[in-house]
């Protein structure tokens, strides 16, 4: 049971990191790689939530 414990642990460890690569990358190419015509997506509307 513990080292089934430590592979789940190790398991988020590696969801975390990839997270915070695929973050990284995004911010990069969101800076790096733009032209003229593109939409600035902090300029759309945001989405209303549906309230109950």
């Amino acid at each position: 049971m513990p080292q089934r414990r430590a592979t789940v642990i190790d398991a988020f460890f590696d969801l975390a990191d990839t997270i915070i690569t695929v973050r990284s990358l995004i911010r990069q190419a969101w800076t790096t790689h733009r032209w003229d015509e593109r939409t600035n997506h902090r300029l759309r509307p945001k989405r209303l939530r549906a309230t109950s």
